[in-house]
C-alpha cells in the first residue's frame, strides 16, 4: 500500500517548476474563456449577423490565428517563450474590450482579428513551453495537467455566464472576461520562467529561406500533417458554429448552453488526466487514433437527436474525445522535432491547418442556411472517417 502511494507522488513530480504557475494562470482565466465559449455565437447573433456571417467571423479568426504561426513560432525560437506568450494576453484583452463597445457585427472584426492575434502568439510558445518544462516521458500528463485546469471551470462558469447573460445582457461576462484574462496575466508575467536554452535575435532571411519546410514538412510528418489538417478542418466546419447552430434550430437559451458546455468540460476534466497518463504509458498514434473513433458516436447522435437533453448526453460523450485528442497530439508533435525548432514546428502545422480550415466556418453556415443542423454534421462526420483512416498510417513516436 505505502508503495503504491510512493508511486502516485513519484508520478506527481510533473508538478513543478513552470507547471504549477502556467496551470494557475490557465484556471484563471479559463474561468473567463469558458464564459466566452458560451456567449460568442449567441453575442454575434444578437448584433444581427447570420450564422454564415457567424462564420465569416470565425473564419477570419482561424486565417490570422493559424496562418501567422509560420512566423510566431520562428519568432519564439529565436526570442523565447515567455514574451510571445505576455503578446497574446495584450491582443486578447484588447479584442475584449473592443467587443464591449461594438453595437453591430461589423464592429467585431477588429476583435476577431485581435482574436486571431493572440492565438498566433500563444499557441506555439505556449507547447513548446510546456514540454521543456517537463522530461520527454512526462510530457503526456504534463498536456493533460494544464489541460485539465482550462476544462475545470468550464465545469461551473459556463453555466453561470449563460445565467448571468440572460439576466444581466452580455457586457457584465465580457467585463468578467476581461478582468480573469489581466489577472491570468499578471501571474504569468511574474512568476513563469523562461524555457528556451539558448536566444538569438531573429533572422528574417533564414526564416523565409525556412518556409519551404511549410509544404515539406521534417522528420517523417507529412501524413500525420494531413491527419491533422482535415482534423482542423472538421472542427472548423462544425465545432465554430455549433452552439449557434442549435439557437437559430432549437432555440436553447443561453442558460441550456451553459450546461451543454459544462457537462463536455466535466466529461473532459474527469478523463484529462487518464488520458495524459494513458498517452505517455501506451503512445502517442494509439491515442490520436481512439480519439477519432470516439467522435463518430456523438456525431451521430447529433444528427438523430431533438431534445436537450439527449444533445446534453452527445455534448458529454465529445468530452472524451477531445480529452484524449490534446495530450496525444501535442506530445506527439513535441517528441518528434527538436528543442530548437519545437515552436517553428507547431507553429507550421498550426498555419497550415488554419490557412486550409479558414474557409470551413463560413462553409458550415452556408451549408446550415442552405439545408440546416444536418448538412454540416454529415460533412464532419466524413472528415473524421477520412482523419482516422490517415492516422492509422502515421509512424509511432
Amino acid at each position: 500500500m505505502q508503495l503504491m502511494k510512493l508511486e502516485k507522488l513519484r508520478k506527481l513530480s510533473v508538478l513543478k517548476g513552470n507547471i504549477p504557475v502556467l496551470a494557475i494562470s490557465d484556471f484563471i482565466s479559463s474561468n473567463g474563456w469558458s464564459i466566452f465559449d458560451v456567449i460568442w455565437q449567441p453575442f454575434v447573433l444578437s448584433l444581427g449577423a447570420t450564422v454564415s456571417i457567424l462564420g465569416g467571423l470565425s473564419s477570419i479568426n482561424t486565417v490570422v490565428g493559424s496562418g501567422l504561426q509560420v512566423m510566431t513560432g520562428r519568432f519564439s525560437d529565436s526570442i523565447g517563450r515567455k514574451s510571445m506568450q505576455i503578446v497574446s494576453f495584450v491582443f486578447s484583452i484588447v479584442a475584449v474590450t473592443i467587443c464591449l463597445t461594438a453595437g453591430v457585427w461589423p464592429f467585431l472584426i477588429p476583435a476577431v482579428i485581435c482574436f486571431g492575434l493572440s492565438t498566433a502568439f500563444m499557441e506555439p510558445a505556449n507547447m513548446s513551453m510546456i514540454a521543456e518544462s517537463v522530461k520527454e516521458r512526462k510530457r503526456g500528463i504534463a498536456y493533460g495537467i494544464i489541460a485539465l485546469t482550462w476544462f475545470i471551470p468550464g465545469l461551473y462558469a459556463s453555466i453561470i455566464g449563460g445565467y448571468l447573460a440572460t439576466l444581466y445582457g452580455f457586457s457584465l461576462t465580457l467585463m468578467i472576461i476581461l478582468f480573469a484574462d489581466f489577472l491570468s496575466l499578471l501571474i504569468f508575467a511574474i512568476f513563469v520562467k523562461e524555457t528556451l536554452s539558448e536566444k538569438k535575435n531573429i533572422d528574417f532571411h533564414a526564416i523565409l529561406n525556412s518556409l519551404k519546410d511549410l509544404i515539406r514538412p521534417k522528420f517523417g510528418l507529412s501524413r500525420f500533417y494531413v491527419a491533422v489538417i482535415l482534423h482542423n478542418l472538421r472542427w472548423a466546419l462544425g465545432s465554430l458554429i455549433f452552439l449557434g447552430m442549435l439557437t437559430e434550430t432549437y432555440h436553447f437559451t443561453l442558460f441550456q448552453l451553459g450546461i451543454l458546455e459544462a457537462v463536455f468540460c466535466a466529461v473532459a476534466s474527469l478523463s484529462q488526466i487518464p488520458f495524459g497518463w494513458l498517452v505517455d504509458r501506451y503512445g502517442r498514434k494509439t491515442f490520436l487514433i481512439i480519439s477519432e473513433l470516439a467522435r463518430i458516436g456523438p456525431l451521430i447522435g447529433y444528427i438523430f437527436s431533438n431534445t436537450f437533453f439527449e444533445f446534453l448526453i452527445f455534448h458529454g460523450m465529445m468530452g472524451i474525445a477531445v480529452s484524449a485528442w490534446i495530450p496525444a497530439f501535442q506530445a506527439y508533435i513535441s517528441d518528434a522535432v527538436p528543442e530548437k525548432e519545437r515552436a517553428r514546428h507547431i507553429g507550421d502545422l498550426n498555419a497550415l491547418g488554419g490557412l486550409i480550415a479558414f474557409p470551413a466556418p463560413f462553409i458550415g453556415g452556408v451549408l446550415f442556411d442552405a439545408w440546416g443542423f444536418y448538412a454540416p454534421i454529415l460533412t464532419s462526420l466524413i472528415l473524421v472517417a477520412i482523419t482516422l483512416l490517415l492516422l492509422t498510417t502515421i509512424k509511432k513516436r
